[in-house]
């Protein structure tokens, strides 16, 4: 499939944009044609609440990325949606964290659904914003109802998007999630913080049943459904539905 990926990347920091590049090489080397419309501007200074937004190291994946994307830039938004129809994707992905890109992701994936034929699916890493912002449900919203499908990283996350968006029916992958990644009794046991009584009853648990041999099997079946493969997995059964 030729795939396209909207979001940031190297040089900017943190783990959305090493998220993104990460799943452009990873797709590629499932044999997809996959490259990425990245940001050029991110964050205004004036509401940036770190140091810096650009990353340090002089380290990158090797991924062909076009930086075209500015969230207060309408211009971009258009030249971001031509460079889109111009690589003729089956699927469009959508790195959604905050509902300050929204009206940018809004408008790129309008144009994409008004001049091409791809699917759009945004993977959600968040729902609900981290940061108290004026009108971000509204924003969310505007940008969430675009896609056709979503990718969510955790159940919590999930709920969040059915709540927001109670008609959607999402796809759901779970990778970011202890609670969620480890199956009691199969793979592990998962018990509630600062428990002691919970966390040494779970100890017995895991001897009585044999130990670390015993779980091998269930953690090895955990790992595979949590992982890249199972991520894309997921993008090619959305897009072939």
């Amino acid at each position: 499939m030729k795939i396209v990926i909207v979001g940031p990347t190297y040089p900017f920091r943190g783990g959305i944009a090493q998220y993104g590049q990460v799943l452009c090489l990873r797709l590629n080397q499932a044999g997809h044609d996959a490259i990425m419309v990245s940001f050029k501007r991110q964050f205004p200074r004036l509401i940036f609440p770190g140091k810096t937004q650009m990353d340090p190291s002089q380290e990158r994946l090797l991924v062909t990325t076009y930086p075209i994307f500015a969230p207060l830039s309408p211009i971009s938004w258009w030249q971001s949606y031509r460079r889109i129809k111009q690589a003729q994707p089956d699927v469009v992905l959508f790195n959604w964290f905050n509902p300050f890109f929204a009206p940018g992701f809004w408008a790129v994936s309008r144009l994409v659904r008004w001049g091409t034929k791809a699917r759009i699916i945004y993977i959600l890493h968040n729902v609900i914003p981290h940061e108290n912002l004026p009108c971000s449900r509204f924003l969310t919203r505007l940008a969430l109802r675009t896609a056709d499908a979503y990718v969510t990283h955790a159940r919590a996350v999930e709920q969040d998007l059915l709540q927001w968006l109670p008609k959607v029916k999402p796809e759901q992958i779970s990778v970011g999630g202890l609670g969620e990644a480890v199956e009691s009794g199969i793979s592990g046991f998962v018990v509630p913080p600062e428990t002691p009584k919970a966390i040494v009853g779970a100890e017995e648990k895991f001897y009585a049943a044999g130990g670390q041999p015993a779980f091998h099997e269930g953690v090895l079946r955990q790992r595979s459904k949590y992982s890249w493969e199972g991520i894309i997995k997921t993008i090619e059964n959305l897009v072939l539905k």
